[in-house]
């Protein structure tokens, strides 16, 4: 019996201590990485009409996070999520597949959900990617997520791709001249978008 405890025991040191390497690994990763209030934007043009009301949510869930009201943010954040629903679900379209995944990136991935929502939003856009591509708004969204676990080569892989899938459009553009990380980790995106 008391082997087993000792067993037990171990077996959760190391479970606690690999989590708490893997946030530090994280948390190093989105401080020096790519920022990831850049990447919280939502391309409002390409989402359909019929999603009004669960783009106008995901700005109030914006606003809630800058005055700091976490109950009115993930209020806001299910209310976005249950529009995005009754206009036909991420599965009808990138634009909505790419603001169902901003709402769970941005308002619904907390500190101890972190890993489980942004590895399941991760998988979400990449069958969405496979289903809709060229999509640059789904590209967007999984830099965002790549980010968010702090992958940094990845989520600069995505947002290249989300340029050029974009063809040069402003909002995308802009986001890689807003970036100083991009600037430093990969001029020659930044130069392209100049």
């Amino acid at each position: 019996m008391d082997s087993t405890n000792l067993i037990v025991g171990a077996g959760v040191a190391y479970v606690g201590g690999t989590l708490v390497w893997h946030r530090m690994r994280i948390a190093r990763s989105q401080r020096h990485g790519l920022e990831l209030s850049l990447l919280r934007r939502v391309d409002a043009t390409r989402v359909p009409p019929q999603a009004a009301a669960a783009l106008d949510a995901y700005a109030q869930a914006e606003v809630a996070r800058m005055q700091g009201d976490a109950p009115a943010r993930e209020r806001f954040a299910l209310a976005a999520r249950s529009a995005i629903r009754k206009a036909g679900g991420a599965r009808s379209g990138p634009g909505l597949a790419h603001l169902d995944a901003q709402v769970c990136l941005g308002h619904l991935c907390g500190t101890l959900s972190l890993e489980w929502v942004a590895v399941g939003a991760l998988w979400s856009i990449t069958r969405a990617v496979r289903r809709f591509d060229p999509a640059p708004e789904l590209h967007l969204s999984l830099a965002h997520a790549h980010a968010i676990l702090g992958r940094s080569t990845e989520a600069l892989d995505e947002l290249a791709r989300a340029v050029y899938y974009a063809h040069g459009a402003r909002f995308y553009v802009d986001l890689v001249l807003a970036s100083q990380f991009v600037e430093q980790a990969r001029p020659r995106l930044r130069q392209s978008c100049l």
